[in-house]
Parts: structure tokens; C-alpha cells; sequence
């Protein structure tokens, strides 16, 4: 599993986010905007976890830790299946739309 955080850095210096984070949005906006740019994006997913969405293809798994909060600063996502560059293709017209990072937790940098 590959974990990486969706975030809206105020600045960035190199690959590192600094200072405060903007709001992505509460959650009603947050899933309006991955439902309006992913149709196979479902939320919530599962029944017994109300905050999670996902989208799953035949080739990518992810699924997203949407909290149910007014100003949402951190959306996590646990990749469980795709290629790295494939995942990357795919989120980048989200970033590109919003001006939102994704953050590797593995690795600790911005992508």
C-alpha cells in the first residue's frame, strides 16, 4: 500500500510543504469535486465506514478519508493497486483543478 495526503500548502520550499494549510473545502465540496472529475468515484464506499470514498478501475485502487468537518485541511489516500505513474496521471488533473498537492507519507516530500 502506497499512502499519500491530498493538501493545499499556503507555501512550499523545495519539495516541502511550509507554513499553514488552506482549506480544501468541507465535505460536501471535497466530493463534489472528485465526483464531478472521477465518475467511477464512489462516497461513501463502504457502509460501515462513512468516511471513505473510492475509485476503483481495473488497473488502480484508491480509496480517500474524506472527514465529515467544515474545513477540511487533509484528505488521506491509500493506494492499493496501480503503478505509481499511473496514479500520478490520474490525480494530477485534480491538483491541476484546484491547486492541491498530494503529499507522499512515505517518502515525507511533495509530488
Amino acid at each position: 500500500m502506497w499512502e499519500l495526503s491530498l493538501i493545499h500548502p499556503a507555501k512550499v520550499s523545495g519539495s516541502f510543504p511550509k507554513g499553514d494549510l488552506l482549506p480544501l473545502g468541507d465535505r460536501k465540496k471535497v466530493v463534489k469535486t472528485l465526483s464531478d472529475l472521477y465518475p467511477a468515484f464512489r462516497f461513501p464506499a463502504y457502509p460501515k465506514f462513512p468516511n471513505i470514498g473510492t475509485i476503483t478501475e481495473e488497473t488502480y485502487h484508491l480509496d480517500f478519508n474524506i472527514p465529515d468537518q467544515r474545513a477540511i485541511v487533509m484528505i488521506g489516500i491509500d493506494v492499493y493497486e496501480g503503478e505509481k505513474a499511473d496514479i500520478l496521471n490520474l490525480l494530477r488533473p485534480l491538483c491541476e483543478s484546484t491547486h492541491w498537492r498530494i503529499l507522499d507519507l512515505t517518502q515525507g516530500e511533495l509530488l
